[in-house]
């Protein structure tokens, strides 16, 4: 047994106590109304006692023993033949419900509570409707928002949480090598709002940038002051392992965090994580100024030479890789793209290889012959928004795929056969083969279980495709030192791509010898688990026409987390099915 297993098995016996499949009693207290606690969980089976004719009744509630317990279930089974468990634990517990002297004395098991809590939080109303047609007896709504609430959602990394997602991951029954993977961070914008909060009696100002105690210290330090500001932005940090388990571990409200900030919270993350059994192979992130610093301050030297690896304190002999998001590479590429061409204050670049430029105009006129040519188009998804897209619209990731995929390759290769002299289109089309390539690549689902998966060596050759344009643009006596920069995509674009093309077979390479049963998904392999999160919180829960406030933002953690599935089955969809929550121990 290796240390980690030593370590998991260690944590387990703290875990154990909630593993039972015991029911548990929520109480509608109407005199309560603080939805942040379970006004009374019981979940004591010795309080349940046997009368002589098998059923104990309390003053609110009527018990079964066990030996009427085993008679209505062979009951369910002769009436309801090839019935699953599932459906005969609704039955009975339809059954409890009605044998119930008060609202109030109704046992929920807890299965009963996850999908109802699950169906709570994507419609309430849908769930009213349920709830109301008298098909169902089902939990009412405020016990279940006190149910949800339940765990505080507060600034910085708290032990509930990891208990509650090391929880999760083992009733998912998650297995050895899922424990691994990364962390993934981003940043969104809330609106600078404070709010007076009750916290067990104590009111408490939220709104304020909380980078966590050592962080505060040191600001004091260097400003010599105490100044407090609103927080405009929120940082993100969520765990991805690489069997696709996920989990938000912790928020900070924040005004743009600094590479000094991000490094303590990361590093405390990872001791944390690996406290619960958690071990953090990489760090994602997408390439902003402050991220790229963050970066730097792991490598003395030049990263590429150790394939963007640190050491990892927590675990001797292993690295930890900083990597960047796919999804804002393959924007920004696109961007450099987009930016290329001749006309004066429209274009900042003319980006240029092997001799021949590589402009927008070449994308554009392979769409306009497309749509004149062919009755039925090579491409068909191209729309103006793909060819011109707003500042909104840059943003989409489909947008940007789409014009860098095999599809637009062989639009623009079937484009040049139909001229007579397309020479100019020849480093359009070599960039195509790389950049489609990549796509494929890192949104493929199909798993990389070896390390010599030829997926991996594409990933290298690419590299070398980009590192040798790189070298030609700079070492190249044809081009004005001061326009070599324009002949390429931008410096910090060209760093990102090839450090994702370096770290990402890095990963693989040292979670596949670590764990030989282990794989990974290569679709995975990105920050979109970040701007899912950031998606559901306007889209579904603080409104898609403004940001909402920390307090808001903080408040909604938990309906997302409760609200969706545990397990990454896709890239920005938001599946809500299987999903099992974890009775948490008070």
């Amino acid at each position: 047994m290796n240390t980690c297993d030593e370590r998991r098995g260690h944590i387990n016996t703290k875990t154990q106590e909630s593993d039972h499949n015991t029911s548990c009693m929520f109480t509608d207290n109407k005199e309560n109304n603080n939805e942040g606690k379970i006004t009374e969980i019981n979940c004591d089976e010795k309080n349940i006692t046997s009368g002589e004719e098998g059923i104990t009744e309390s003053p609110n509630e009527i018990l079964l023993d066990d030996n009427d317990h085993d008679d209505l279930s062979e009951i369910l089974k002769s009436v309801f033949p090839g019935a699953s468990e599932n459906f005969k634990k609704l039955l009975e517990s339809q059954h409890k419900a009605l044998s119930a002297k008060s609202p109030s004395s109704r046992r929920w098991d807890k299965k009963i509570i996850s999908i109802c809590l699950s169906l709570w939080i994507r419609s309430p109303k849908a769930y009213a409707t349920l709830q109301d047609s008298g098909m169902l007896i089902l939990p009412s709504g405020r016990q279940l928002r006190r149910y949800k609430n339940c765990v505080p959602q507060e600034t910085g990394i708290h032990d509930k949480i990891l208990t509650w997602m090391r929880e999760a991951a083992l009733d998912a029954k998650v297995p050895p090598h899922g424990f691994c993977g990364g962390l993934h961070h981003d940043e969104t914008k809330v609106q600078r709002d404070l709010i007076l909060n009750m916290n067990d009696g104590k009111p408490v100002l939220i709104g304020w940038i909380d980078m966590g105690e050592e962080s505060f210290n040191l600001k004091v330090l260097k400003d010599n002051e105490v100044k407090p500001e609103l927080a405009n932005e929120v940082l993100q940090v969520s765990f991805v392992g690489f069997t696709g388990f996920r989990f938000p571990i912790c928020h900070f409200p924040t005004a743009g965090v600094k590479a000094s900030d991000l490094h303590i919270i990361i590093w405390n993350c990872i001791s944390k994580l690996w406290d619960y059994g958690f071990e953090v192979d990489y760090i994602m992130q997408y390439g902003g100024e402050e991220n790229r610093t963050f970066m730097k301050m792991h490598f003395p030297d030049d990263p590429i030479k150790c394939n963007y690896g640190s050491p990892n304190i927590f675990l001797r002999g292993k690295n930890l890789f900083h990597t960047q998001d796919f999804s804002h590479n393959v924007k920004k590429l696109r961007n450099s793209i987009l930016k290329s061409g001749t006309i004066k204050g429209q274009h900042t670049r003319l980006i240029m290889k092997n001799g021949k430029y590589i402009t927008w105009r070449h994308w554009e006129k392979a769409v306009e012959w497309d749509r004149l040519t062919n009755s039925r188009r090579l491409h068909y998804k191209i729309s103006e928004s793909h060819l011109h897209p707003t500042i909104a619209e840059k943003m989409r990731n489909e947008l940007a795929e789409s014009m860098l995929n095999t599809d637009m390759l062989n639009l623009m290769e079937s484009y040049a056969q139909s001229l007579p002299d397309s020479d100019f289109l020849t480093s359009s089309i070599s960039l195509l083969q790389q950049t489609s390539k990549l796509i494929a690549i890192f949104r493929d689902s199909r798993l990389i279980t070896n390390v010599n998966d030829k997926r991996l060596k594409d990933l290298t050759d690419i590299y070398y495709w980009f590192a040798n344009w790189d070298k030609e643009i700079k070492e190249s006596t044809s081009i004005p030192d001061n326009q070599k920069s324009k002949s390429l995509p931008s410096k910090e674009c060209m760093n990102d791509i090839m450090c994702m093309l370096t770290s990402f077979p890095a990963v693989c390479i040292q979670h596949l010898n670590q764990f030989p049963e282990g794989s990974i998904k290569p679709s995975r392999f990105n920050n979109d688990v970040a701007e899912n999160i950031f998606c559901q919180q306007k889209g579904l829960y603080n409104g898609s026409n403004g940001n909402p406030t920390y307090f808001n933002y903080s408040k909604s953690v938990n309906s997302i987390i409760l609200g969706q599935s545990l397990k990454s089955r896709g890239r920005k969809s938001i599946v809500l099915n299987n999903f099992q929550i974890t009775l948490m121990s008070q």
